[in-house]
């Protein structure tokens, strides 16, 4: 995914534990890296875009793990000067704010840094807490830049979700208005428009994300399946673009929360190139609001067994082509077209299955057609589906070979195979390729493609019976 760099940390269920690290690995040159020397027990938190990464490290002969920052070329240093300060520093912002916290008398108290040895305390209501979170600039130009920053207070009942508003010559707590009596949570990504977090399971429910806009009465919940897992309880807030990236069964983005209850999650796949492994991935940032247009998402989280994490933007090896057409092969009362199938966006197609004799195992088919231009070294297919209703389906994505005029099916890369796929009622992201020994011109047409997606039931089902297919980012990736 381009010239990207990525830090070792071991990501735990809890913003309470410590992490510990080893070193860190660069994807463009894929060769492990050793920690700097003297860096001990330590860890990475955050990245910013100079590549300047945060955390905390006991090296240097320290007994207890201090706030520290280390640099692209490999160099380190502490953030303060004092060998017996216990803390971390959580976030870093791209022009270099640090946030994170500090022990102080026995208690956690929350800091922003802009110079070393320099800790600013935000613990207005002499409550204690921690700073997990820094807003960005709302533009590389912004030359008002004064970051809010999000994390949690200390209450009666344990972490409230808070955040620090800037203003005149010092920052202003707010605890999230509306919040349950009894729960804790704590925000873990934060803009000038809003934030996200995790309020933390109780006795009798589980852990979930929320959302928070300025001028909401109360935070709003994202569906209890996509709640934060064990492998990383954070999700971050876009930079104005409306989109949260957490982790439920696998990576996702919940698109469009711009208003309460709103939204729809997308698989993370979506938008990485192909043949990346992404089983064991989880995500913990996400920056640039124009996710899907022209400017390039940047994403940060965990890989390879939940050692690593990576920040990551989109490849410039590889681009994907929106279909120019989308049509209905097989099915009924198709709701969208070519506009809401193209990219991942809350937004997308819904075809129902074609009624007919109870003997018949009727498909939805939906055949999309674009336009690629010289033929590429790699042409794949990508589609984005998902079953509302649930139920035993399967799926195929299928090229047609303009020289034999037939419908061949893609392959798996890896296995030079083809495969079903099977259907969920979460959008899941599936890409297909062309077939081993086939060149690749037998699909291209004077610079058209044309693929489909077929979706079938497993079972007979009553004539009358319906089942919908819901397909979204349906598109070419080339190479």
């Amino acid at each position: 995914m381009g010239n990207t760099s990525i830090v070792a940390l071991r990501l735990l269920n809890s913003i309470d534990v410590p992490r510990s690290a080893a070193g860190r690995y660069q994807l463009d040159s894929n060769a492990n890296e050793p920690m700097p020397p003297g860096w001990n027990n330590g860890g990475a938190l955050d990245v910013n875009a100079a590549g300047v990464s945060v955390g905390f490290s006991n090296g240097d002969g320290r007994t207890v793990l201090s706030p520290a920052q280390w640099f692209p070329l490999g160099s380190y240093q502490f953030l303060s000067s004092d060998q017996d300060l216990l803390g971390e520093a959580r976030a870093i912002s791209d022009p270099g704010r640090i946030v994170g916290w500090i022990r102080q008398d026995g208690r956690d108290e929350p800091f922003w840094l802009q110079e070393l040895d320099s800790f600013n305390l935000l613990g207005d209501l002499d409550l204690g807490g921690r700073a997990l979170c820094v807003s960005e600039r709302l533009s590389p130009g912004d030359s008002a830049f004064d970051p809010w920053i999000g994390g949690y207070v200390n209450g009666s009942a344990g972490k409230l979700p808070a955040y620090w508003q800037p203003g005149g010559t010092g920052y202003t707590l707010n605890v999230l208005p509306g919040w349950e009596a009894g729960r804790t949570g704590f925000v873990t990504g934060i803009t000038r428009n809003g934030m996200t977090g995790v309020r933390e399971a109780s006795t009798t429910s589980p852990a979930d994300v929320f959302v928070y806009r300025s001028g909401w009465s109360t935070p709003v919940f994202l569906p209890s399946s996509f709640g934060p897992t064990v492998e990383m309880g954070v999700a971050d807030f876009d930079t104005g673009g409306d989109v949260v990236a957490g982790n439920a069964t696998f990576p996702y983005l919940w698109l469009n929360t711009s208003q309460p209850g709103s939204g729809a999650a997308i698989d993370f796949a979506a938008l990485v190139e192909p043949r990346t492994d992404l089983s064991f991935a989880t995500l913990s940032g996400i920056a640039n609001a124009n996710l899907f247009e022209e400017t390039p998402p940047q994403f940060a989280g965990a890989g390879a067994n939940g050692w690593l994490v990576f920040s990551t933007d989109v490849s410039e090896q590889y681009s994907r082509i929106a279909p120019d057409s989308a049509t209905v092969v097989t099915g009924e009362s198709p709701i969208g077209n070519e506009i809401q199938i193209r990219y991942p966006d809350a937004d997308w197609m819904t075809v129902t299955r074609q009624s007919g004799p109870v003997t018949q195992l009727y498909p939805v088919r939906v055949q999309i057609d674009g336009t690629v231009g010289a033929v590429p070294t790699e042409l794949w297919v990508r589609a984005t589906v998902r079953t509302p209703s649930g139920g035993a389906f399967r799926g195929d994505i299928e090229l047609f070979n303009f020289q034999t005029s037939t419908w061949d099916n893609g392959v798996v890369d890896g296995t030079g195979a083809p495969a079903e796929f099977a259907l969920t009622t979460d959008f899941r992201t599936h890409d297909r390729r062309t077939p081993n020994g086939v060149p690749v011109s037998q699909y291209v047409n004077s610079g058209t493609v044309r693929a489909r997606v077929v979706v079938r039931s497993l079972i007979l089902t009553d004539p009358n019976a319906s089942w919908a297919v819901a397909i979204d980012q349906a598109s070419w990736v080339k190479k």
